[in-house]
Order: structure tokens, then sequence, then C-alpha cells
């Protein structure tokens, strides 16, 4: 009786082990695969916003400094100034600050596509791709245009890839082709045999629109696979990607705004507006809004990603709209007012003034 008591014992304790294994081996295992699926994957890092860098990139943030461009006309020791040679000028400022300092200038070349990543400031002009520390020092061109005359349009900084098109000359630039280039410029690879119109960057994908299949969006991995058409719209002027959506100006319905999900499904027109209304004066989004401008109604206006509470925010025609956290740059007049300065003010109109 006593064996048998010894054998029962050892039977229910083998049991109880048995299922104390099983719960801390498969139980912890679900509980991480359910937890791995919902767990947020880790944010690109990006040297600005895809729908400021749209818009020029004449603005951008790097904790409590704001990095602005322009074009001036001012007269400064050392440096001719004529009324056909303007100078470009970059320059920082901390963000709750009034004084700028200067930090790159050149006769007539503005900067554009303004990145920040790390203690490199990188950006584009006519003559190449330049970058120097975010104190101004340490200036270097890591891809030059002098020589063979090629086009650089604006770039995009996303990890650790510059990506940007590449046309051979300014007259050219209906026939470019697709780079990217590491951020220490060692690098440079064609990611694709493609003509890309306007482009974006999000999320390890390239969004554009193709000029060889009548601006019909696109995507394509930024290594040059897993290209997909996403809608057979002839889109112009700048394509931004925000949660999930492309956002697109469509010349085929009344140059209205449009949206498609990232996997070219749910086609939804967001803004629409006459032939005269919308020009290529862009439009930017932030924080479930559009933000956009308007020729013929003369003002900047806003607009919920859903298409709902469309307002006016300020009078007067504004473009290259940049938004950094609750303040919208831009600049005042029309395409041939090439000097005309950059303004900010908030995003429900109030505190308009001139950044210097």
């Amino acid at each position: 009786m006593h064996t048998r008591t010894k054998i029962i014992i050892v039977i229910v304790t083998l049991i109880i082990i048995s299922g104390a294994v099983t719960v801390l081996l498969f139980k912890p295992w679900e509980e991480y695969i359910a937890t791995s699926e919902n767990e947020p994957q880790q944010q690109e890092r990006r040297g600005n916003t895809a729908g400021n860098i749209a818009n020029i990139g004449r603005v951008a943030q790097d904790g409590e400094w704001i990095y602005f461009s322009s074009l001036i006309h001012e007269s400064i020791p050392g440096i001719p100034v004529s009324e056909t040679t303007p100078l470009g000028h970059l320059r920082r400022k901390r963000v709750d600050g009034d004084e700028s300092e200067l930090l790159f200038l050149v006769p007539p070349l503005v900067p554009e596509s303004i990145n920040v990543m790390g203690d490199w400031l990188y950006f584009v002009t006519m003559d190449g791709i330049h970058r120097m520390r975010i104190d101004g020092s340490h200036k270097e061109m890591i891809l030059g245009c002098a020589d063979t005359q090629p086009y650089i349009s604006r770039i995009f900084l996303a990890e650790n890839w510059l990506i940007f098109t590449l046309a051979a000359d300014i007259h050219s630039v209906r026939e470019s082709n697709l780079y990217r280039m590491s951020i220490d410029g060692e690098t440079q690879e064609r990611i694709s045999n493609i003509n890309p119109a306007s482009i974006t960057v999000a999320d390890g994908w390239i969004y554009y629109a193709d000029r060889d299949k009548n601006q019909a969006v696109y995507r394509i991995r930024t290594d040059g696979t897993e290209r997909m058409r996403l809608s057979n719209s002839e889109a112009r002027g700048r394509i931004i990607v925000d949660d999930g959506w492309v956002y697109y100006s469509d010349f085929t319905d009344d140059i209205s705004i449009f949206k498609i999900r990232i996997d070219g499904t749910e086609h939804q027109q967001v803004v629409a507006r006459t032939s005269h209304e919308w020009t290529d004066a862009g439009f930017n989004i932030f924080d479930g809004w559009i933000y956009f401008s308007s020729y013929l109604s003369d003002g900047i206006y806003r607009i919920r990603t859903d298409g709902t509470d469309r307002q006016k925010i300020s009078d007067g025609f504004g473009r290259e709209i940049s938004i950094i956290d609750d303040w919208i740059y831009y600049r005042p007049g029309y395409d041939t007012d090439i000097f005309s300065p950059l303004y900010r003010m908030r995003k429900d109109g109030t505190e308009r003034g001139q950044v210097r």
C-alpha cells in the first residue's frame, strides 16, 4: 500500500510539473506573438516631413532650431549684387527666438530640400547636393552638377539614403531617372529605369507619378523592387503620403485633390475645385488637415482629410506651404515673385509675421 501511494504521488508530481512547464513555455510565447503583432513599427528616420519637402523644403526643424532659406537683394561686403544676381541664404533661429544666424550664402543659388539628421544639414541647390554641420561648419558638396550640368530635384532623406530624381539638365526634367545616395556621399545608384515626375518617400516606399504612363500613380521600394500601380489618374504637382493614404492633385477631374490607400484601394475625392481655381500652388498635410492655397479665392485654406470642415485661415495667396508644430510657413505672392520673403502664422491664421 505504501508503494502504491509513492507511485501515485510520483505520477501526480509529474503531471503538475508537466502542466507548469506547458504554461511557462507556451503561454508566454502566445502572449509574445500577440504583443509582437500589435506592437507599433519603429518610425522611419527622416530629415524633414515629406509634405515640407514636396513644397520645395525651404523650412526644417531639429529640436529647438528652425532652418530656413530664401532669396534676398541685400548689399553684403565682398559680394556684388545686381538686379539679376540675388543672394540665396540659409539661416537658423531658435524656435522661440527673434534673431537668426547665417549658415550658408551664395549668389544666386537658393537652398532647397533642407533635411536635418543628427549633426548634419543636407540641402540642394542648382549646383548640387550639399551637406554641412548644423552650426554651419564643415561645408562640402557630396554630389556636384557644375561639370555635367545635371539637374537634381528635391531630395528626401529617409534612414541612411538621400532619394532624388536626376535629369541631364534643367531643360530635360521630363526625362529624369530615380536615384539614391548614401548620406556620406560614398555610394550612388540608380533605383530603377523609370521616368518619375513628382515623388515622395514613406516607410521604405517611393510614391511617384510616371511620366511614361500618363502620370499614373505608382509605388516602388527604395531598393527598386516591387513596383505597383496604384491609380490611373493623371497626377500632377505634389504627392504626399499620410496615415496610410496617398494624396495627389488629379488633372483628369478638374484638378481636384484625391486620396487613395497605399495598396491602391478606396479612391476618393477630398477637395473639388473648378479648373481655374487650382494651380500647382501645392498643398501640405498635418495632423488630420490639408492646407492649401487658391489663386481665384485669394486665400490660404484648410480642410480635414475626410473632405469636411473647409476653413479660410488667411487672406492673400501663399505658396510653398511648410508646417512645423503649430506654425505654417509660406511665401506670399505668385510664382513670378521670386523674392517674396518667408512668412509664418499659427495654423488658425493668427500671429502672422515675416521670418528673418
